[in-house]
């Protein structure tokens, strides 16, 4: 019996140990390691998905936006753009604002509200590369 309680303890250890990563957009002079939640602007999950009941919502996933005491849940989602940089948010009132990845945190969301930062969202080397693998489809 002990041996199986070990077993299901290691099988759900890596799933209890993951952190969902997202895309943060912080306020200006948030933390470059760690960024509380008073320093987000946006956070665009990467696996949540959206919820609003509007057209395609299976195709986006779940935006935080930071503009009062508690997050207005809206949508999000990649555009078109041949760079992979630009994003769409949606609010829960069907407004729409266009955002860069280039201006965003790709993080690790902490039980605390919080983000651990990773690194870039999109790197200025993928952004380019994304641009002439494009432009070289084109030829």
């Amino acid at each position: 019996m002990k041996k199986l309680v070990l077993i299901a303890a290691l099988i759900a250890l890596p799933t209890l140990s993951a952190a969902e990563q997202a895309f943060v957009y912080p306020r200006a002079g948030a933390d470059a390691e760690l960024i509380e939640v008073d320093g987000m602007l946006y956070t665009l999950h990467i696996t949540a998905k959206c919820k609003l009941p509007i057209a395609n919502a299976s195709n986006l996933q779940q935006a935080d936006i930071y503009n009062r005491s508690k997050p207005d849940v809206g949508c999000w989602g990649k555009t078109l753009n041949p760079g992979g940089a630009e994003a769409i948010v949606i609010g829960p009132h069907g407004n729409i604002e266009t955002l860069t990845l280039l201006n965003m945190k790709r993080v690790e969301l902490l039980r605390t509200g919080g983000a651990k930062v990773i690194g870039p969202a999109l790197s200025m080397d993928e952004y380019t590369d994304n641009v002439r693998k494009y432009h070289d489809s084109l030829r």
